[in-house]
Order: structure tokens, then C-alpha cells, then sequence
């Protein structure tokens, strides 16, 4: 899983605690339910310098195995700043997934995507990452990915359309 947090670390770090509280996430029924549950939550722009050293490395592998025009430093810098939106899932012990977005126009746009076994946290970050959408205007949400993603996604999100194709060449 992306930057483990261990529960000693978890219960006893108020840096962590601020950044996910119990409380925070609407699927919290009690602790311990908690720690079962899968919670997505847009980080604040003042936390984000807390939760970037847990998934810096996923996303750097990330845009090793498929570069884009941005670096991890740029997409760091756009959630320092505001100009994108940090969404972290995890279950109340350690981040599952982490993924930042941008509004273009009318749609908001998926920047990054990491994480593992995203059949157990695609449905959450999904209405996270509607609900900012709909907040700021947008109208669809849009992302780019590697081949087997948008199959995977349409068993959560039948609505889902593939609706341009993006490819590389070696020059």
C-alpha cells in the first residue's frame, strides 16, 4: 500500500490526526468500523506538505512507467498552491490511494491516479471527486490512463465513456 502509517504512528502523530480525524469521514460509525472502512477526503491545501512524502513515491513510479509533461515536483506544487485538489484515500491506518485533479472548463480533470487493489477505493474517491466537481461548476469528470483502467472503472461507474485515446511515440 502507498505510504504506510503504522496505527502507534497514526494514534500518536497530531499532524496525522489533523489531516484525517476519526470524525472527519461520513462513513465513520466508531472506531473500529472505521479502521474497516475505505474513506476518501480532499486533503487541505495546509496539509498537504504532511501527506506528500507518503505518496511522492508512488507517484514518482507512476510517471516513471508513464511519463507525462508534468513532474511529481509540478503536481506538488499545484496542490501547495491551490491551483489542483489532493484527494487521499485511506481506512484510518495507512493512505490506499492518493490522486490529484484540476478544473479545466467545465471539467474536472484527473491529473494523477496511484494506488493498489482500487476495486476496494474507486467508489469513494469517485463521489469525493464528484462532489468537488459539482462544487466548482464542472459538469464531467475526465481522466487519461494506461489500457486497463477504463474497463476496470466502468464496473463502478457505468455511466463512464472513453471518449479520446491517448498515445506516445519514441522520437
Amino acid at each position: 500500500s502507498i505510504g504506510h502509517c503504522s496505527l502507534y504512528r497514526y494514534a500518536s502523530c497530531p499532524e496525522w490526526q489533523r489531516i484525517i480525524p476519526w470524525a472527519a469521514c461520513p462513513m465513520n460509525v466508531g472506531q473500529d468500523a472505521f479502521k474497516k472502512e475505505i474513506c476518501a477526503q480532499q486533503v487541505a491545501i495546509s496539509e498537504v506538505d504532511a501527506i506528500w512524502p507518503l505518496v511522492a513515491p508512488e507517484i514518482i513510479k507512476c510517471l516513471e512507467k508513464t511519463p507525462s509533461y508534468m513532474t511529481a515536483a509540478d503536481l506538488w506544487v499545484m496542490c501547495r498552491s491551490g491551483s489542483a485538489f489532493m484527494i487521499a484515500v485511506h481506512d484510518g491506518v495507512e493512505i490506499k490511494a492518493a490522486s490529484i485533479w484540476q478544473f479545466e472548463g467545465k471539467n474536472f480533470i484527473c491529473l494523477m491516479l496511484v494506488g493498489r487493489q482500487s476495486e476496494r477505493w474507486i467508489p469513494a474517491l469517485y463521489e469525493v471527486a464528484a462532489q468537488i466537481a459539482r462544487s466548482g461548476g464542472a459538469t464531467s469528470l475526465m481522466a487519461s490512463a494506461r489500457m486497463g483502467l477504463p474497463k476496470k472503472l466502468k464496473k463502478f461507474i457505468p455511466s463512464l465513456k472513453i471518449t479520446r485515446c491517448t498515445f506516445s511515440v519514441e522520437v
